[in-house]
């Protein structure tokens, strides 16, 4: 568990190891992330059934099917798992202002077995409603004092009482767990790192190249557009006001690219004063309006010493390119066609927005 650097990967091998006959055999488990930031625990991966029925049928199919240990997770591996209990486990946070059972257990890093007979706060009543708990056991995963989230196992099916011998059991593994959710959390965070532009904070061109990349490799449909832009004159800006001054103007004009897009889309720094913006699931009316909103908001935005540029002001060319303009798309080939659009902008006066379509139609005349 240790070796794999995969919070998913790590979450499916707990909870199967967890509820498979050949591992714990819980009927169910459910993992919760702190997430210190927010001060609240985060739902993140569950399996067994939603209720007795379900559950017994899940069962059925495994003992007909005979799957041992390495079968069920690599069948995690290639489906989603109870994708009833998912969603609603992934939509539900806890928060950690005012006390509860699942605080409880987090801060004080103690175990706790809970009934169903006597209702202790708004949280169990929640958890009772949401998962029809009888009785579950609430496990802490702490690592060298941080808390690293809970785990929840209970039995809806065979409605077997938890034992001693049994939390004794699973202890070990909510150890070796804690470790290795720390371990791949930190590598998360170290590989953010590696994505994120120092300057900007913007994603940079190797995580662009990978967004790219993935999208491509999983075959999707939905039309995918790339926008590139260049900030006009740049060169002239840096020799006249040093790259002190040019510095602010690139982290105030990522931050206007930030503001400028949905929250869907992604916004990188490509290099040197070129930007790129990745827009899914998008039409060509709507990538036009937010690269020319782009556009006039550094247009209209006051930028220090900015007089001293051609026009008194600082400004963009932008161009892009779609998926469904391109014949047999790839990552280099739309990258090109987003450049091409930007470069034909350039020639044409700057300040300006241009898609390869719209070149490509002038080139056809």
């Amino acid at each position: 568990m240790q070796q794999t650097r995969d919070l998913d990967k790590i979450l499916h091998i707990i909870i199967t190891s967890v509820t498979a006959g050949h591992g714990l055999g819980f009927n169910r488990a459910i993992v919760f992330l702190h997430d210190k930031n927010n001060n609240q625990l985060t739902g993140m991966m569950g399996i067994g059934p939603l209720d007795e029925k379900e559950g017994i049928d899940n069962w059925r199919n495994i003992s007909e099917q005979k799957y041992s240990f390495i079968d069920l997770l690599e069948n995690i591996e290639k489906e989603e798992i109870d994708p009833e209990l998912n969603q609603m486990i992934r939509h539900l946070t806890i928060d950690l202002d005012s006390n509860h059972i699942l605080k409880d257990a987090l801060v004080n890093g103690k175990h706790r077995i809970v009934k169903r007979d006597k209702i202790h706060d708004q949280i169990h009543q929640l958890l009772i409603n949401l998962f029809n708990y009888d009785e579950f056991l609430i496990i802490p995963m702490i690592y060298q004092s941080e808390k690293i989230g809970l785990l929840i196992v209970d039995n809806p099916v065979s409605k077997k009482t938890i034992t001693e011998q049994e939390i004794d059991n699973i202890m070990p593994l909510a150890s070796l767990a804690s470790v290795a959710i720390q371990q791949a959390q930190l590598y998360q965070e170290i590989e953010e790192l590696t994505l994120r532009d120092g300057l900007t904070s913007l994603y940079n061109q190797r995580a662009l190249q990978n967004t790219l990349q993935k999208h491509f490799d999983s075959n999707q449909t939905d039309s995918l557009a790339m926008i590139m832009l260049d900030i006009d004159y740049f060169k002239h800006y840096n020799d006249t006001n040093g790259h002190l001054l040019g510095n602010e103007v690139l982290e105030q004009l990522a931050n206007i690219i930030k503001h400028s897009i949905r929250e869907s889309d992604l916004a990188f720094r490509f290099g040197g004063e070129e930007f790129s913006v990745l827009l899914f699931n998008t039409s060509d009316s709507d990538v036009r309006k937010v690269a020319e909103q782009i556009r006039k908001n550094i247009e209209t935005n006051e930028f220090p010493n900015e007089s001293t540029q051609p026009g008194n002001k600082i400004t963009i060319t932008v161009g892009y390119a779609m998926t469904d303009q391109i014949s047999q798309p790839t990552p280099s080939r739309l990258t090109i066609a987003a450049d091409q659009a930007l470069y034909y902008g350039k020639e044409s006066g700057k300040n300006c927005v241009y898609s390869y379509a719209d070149i490509s139609n002038i080139q056809l005349k």
